[in-house]
Parts: C-alpha cells; structure tokens; sequence
C-alpha cells in the first residue's frame, strides 16, 4: 500500500508541473482537426488532470521494473529512465502530421514541456521508489560488442519501417505519407533507431527470464504501454479516430516487439540461472 500511494503521490505531482507548462502554450491554430469534446465542453483541465495522474503514476511503476539494475542513487536511477522516455516521446512528437502547422509550436514547446515533466517524474520516483537492493553493477558493465549492437539497432529499426509501411499502405492511418513521403520515412528511420536503442539499454535493465518473458516485457509491457499512454493525450484536445490510434499504438508494439525477439541479444539459460542464484 505505501508503495502504491508513492506512486499516485509521484503521479500527482507530476500532472501539477505539467499543467502549468501547459498554461504559457500557445494554439497554433490548426484547421485539420476539430476540437475534442473536452476542449468544447470546457471540461479539459479536469480530463488532462485526471488522464495525467493515470499516465505519469503507470509509467513510475514501469520505473520499479527496472530500477534495481539501474547503476546510481535514486534520483540518478530515475533520471536514466526518464532520459529513456524523454527520447521516446520526443520522436513521436516530431511524427509529421497533416495538422502540425508550427514546428516550434506543435514539436518543441511540447518536447520541452513533456521533456521536463518526464524529468520530475524521474526524479520523484528515484528519490521515493529507487532506493533498496542495488542489482545493477554486473549489467551496467557488461558492454555488447559493436558487432551485436549495431545489427541489433539496425534489425529493429528496420522490422519498425516495415510495420509503418503497412500501415500507410493497407491501414491508411491518418499521416502524411501521401504528401510528405521522404519526409515520413525520414521519420520512420529515425523513430525505429530511437526505439531500438531504448529497448537495447531496457534489455540490460529488466530482470532476466526466457526469450520470450523478455521480450514481452520489453516490447508489450514497457514500449507498448508507454506508447498507449503517449498516443492517447490527443483524444483529450483533438477530435482524432480512436481506431486509427489503436491501429497505430498496436502495430508499432507489435514492430517493435517483433524486432526485440529477433535482434536484441538473446540471454542464454546460464545467464538466466546466474542471474537467479545472484539476485533472488
């Protein structure tokens, strides 16, 4: 129970700095999409409230995931995973959409805002949630040879263009692929690296278990609900199609998870049985 409270009490207070960092934010005026419902009915202070404190407390318990094998003190434990999520959300962000009229507006206010109430999360769950048994020294320095990280990098990436392609082409998800294709593909290259770096850092991170456990966890579990929390902010201001979003939330997932099974280093059975003997 007091570790639950810990993280609604990180939650709570996260919502509160981004909510102020949301009130200086201008409207860029967008035509594309209307309003959403909240927006008109004057009820989206409360929904962003009340969605915020669900987002920002699900991702500090993904935090408790892997925390323990996270080399530092706890602010510094929580700072490495917000950097994690900073990198994530931040690409998204920049994903060239036919109502993003102002990159300065649309893209960077938002990096920043979000950037900054990633970091205050990061750093409230390291200090109340990070402390305890430290698992992290032998992982932190077992480095992967270039030879299987940049294949690995390359891999994921790759399986995530393919998953982004089909769904231009078959789904027709709402983008700008029709009009702005290099520039989409441009942004798919670099948001399959982006991914694919994170999961390589979250494979050294998460507790040691079979092939496949793993990379459940780390496409479905911490990739997967990152992304559905992330991509479900624009229901709240925007009337956008709900089943484009599941669309998009779910094929990238399953790209990324895809790509994690096939490339990220697998972990042999005496890794695991050393790890248990070393840890539980």
């Amino acid at each position: 129970m007091r570790t639950f409270l810990k993280i609604l009490g990180v939650g709570a207070i996260t919502i509160i700095f981004r909510v102020l960092f949301q009130l200086p934010m201008q409207d860029t005026g967008q035509t594309v999409l209307a309003p959403s419902i909240f927006a008109t009915n004057g009820t989206l202070p409360v929904a962003f409230s009340v969605y915020g404190l669900i987002l920002y407390s699900m991702l500090t318990a993904l935090f408790l995931l892997v925390s323990p094998r996270i080399m530092g003190t706890g602010v510094v434990k929580g700072l490495k995973f917000a950097l994690s999520l900073c990198a994530i959300w931040s690409i998204y962000l920049f994903e060239p959409l036919p109502h993003a009229k102002s990159i300065l507006l649309d893209s960077v206010a938002y990096v920043l805002a979000d950037g900054v109430a990633l970091l205050v999360m990061g750093a409230l769950s390291g200090l109340l949630l990070g402390q305890g048994k430290d698992e992290a020294i032998a992982e932190e320095k077992r480095k992967l040879p270039l030879t299987k990280v940049v294949p690995s990098v390359v891999a994921v990436a790759a399986v995530f263009v393919c998953g982004r392609l089909l769904q231009y082409v078959a789904c027709h998800i709402y983008s700008s692929f029709d009009t702005r294709p290099l520039e989409t593909i441009m942004w798919d290259v670099a948001t399959g690296l982006v991914a694919a770096v994170v999961m390589l850092w979250w494979s050294g991170r998460i507790r040691k278990m079979g092939r496949i456990q793993s990379t459940l966890v780390l496409g479905c579990l911490m990739f997967g609900v990152n992304l559905l929390l992330f991509n479900f902010l624009m229901p709240l201001v925007l009337a956008v199609d709900i089943g484009d979003l599941i669309v998009r939330t779910g094929v990238d997932t399953l790209a990324v998870t895809i790509g994690c099974f096939c490339a990220i280093p697998k972990v042999t059975q005496s890794e695991v049985e050393s790890t248990k003997r070393r840890y539980d």
